[in-house]
């Protein structure tokens, strides 16, 4: 792994495959790390002729870290936003999508084909309407556009996702935490190995402890401008996948996306929740993704 310097700031990256191969970059979700695209994952993009990319956003992993701006006061932020005003925030997920276009133009890899999952498929959306230029084709993986008319998350679910571990200070809480997520986010269709999932969050830690950075990626959101009404700007092919049992995303969702991008297909799997981890789910999307960017 190594760094780069791109927007003004240093972001970690790690490669797959043959560097003279097609690119395509991979944007996580909130929450996690590079890591987070698992290596099995990537390496089967690269042996379907890939040059992979995956990488931290900032805050999170080993990329630059925004420490002075301390804990992030979400509920503010939202009456803040809710009133209209401008949100107190150090980045914005307009900062976060432009890192992305200086990643793919910092490495030389030219327009790229692009694949992200949830905040990473917003921040997917907005590269594609602000850098239409660097994106080759996009894949938008159990995201939202955020209209405000979509149906909303399920509220049990989202409590779990943003909760905090019951001692931050002990690894073995947020691991415990961790798996509580993953539990209410995965659907039926795909196994996983709680030992080896619980193994991923360890080490996770022990790359980067600092957890702050996550809850100023949710500030990100709050403080970014809306973007819905521009996703029909998106010029590049788009695929949306997305699974049939997302309990922070319906499928409506993904049909609203869909529906507004132009030229968009849609591809749904079938007991997919809300997650990459599973390594039997990863030749289902290793087939979505590679053919969607050959085709393209």
């Amino acid at each position: 792994m190594t760094a780069i310097t791109v927007n003004g700031i240093n972001l970690e990256y790690e490669t797959f495959g043959e560097p003279s191969d097609p690119a395509i970059v991979l944007v996580i979700g909130f929450g996690l790390q590079l890591t987070g695209w698992p290596e099995a994952f990537c390496a089967g993009l690269a042996g379907r002729g890939f040059h992979v990319v995956r990488f931290d956003n900032r805050d999170t992993g080993l990329s630059q870290k925004f420490a002075d701006f301390g804990v992030s006061d979400l509920a503010a932020a939202m009456a803040q936003k809710m009133a209209g005003e401008t949100v107190d925030a150090p980045y914005t997920q307009v900062d976060m999508a432009d890192d992305v276009a200086g990643l793919i133009t910092g490495l030389g890899l030219g327009p790229t084909h692009v694949a992200g999952m949830s905040m990473g498929g917003i921040l997917t959306q907005r590269l594609a309407i602000a850098h239409p230029d660097v994106v080759r084709s996009a894949t938008v993986m159990m995201s939202t556009t955020n209209h405000p008319s979509l149906p909303p998350m399920d509220p049990a679910v989202q409590a779990v996702l943003f909760s905090a571990p019951d001692d931050p200070e002990d690894p073995e809480s947020v691991v415990e935490l961790g798996l509580k997520i993953y539990a209410a986010l995965r659907g039926k269709g795909f196994d996983y190995d709680i030992d080896s999932y619980a193994d991923r969050i360890r080490s996770d830690l022990e790359r980067s402890p600092d957890l702050l950075g996550y809850g100023r990626n949710l500030l990100a959101g709050i403080a970014a401008p809306a973007y819905h009404e521009h996703v029909n700007q998106i010029k590049a092919p788009t695929l949306v996948l997305h699974g049939d049992e997302d309990p922070l995303f319906p499928v409506e969702v993904a049909q609203f996306t869909a529906d507004n991008i132009p030229g968009s297909r849609l591809e749904i799997i079938k007991g997919l929740g809300h997650e990459v981890y599973s390594p039997d789910l990863a030749p289902v999307m290793i087939d979505a993704i590679a053919g969607h960017c050959a085709e393209n």
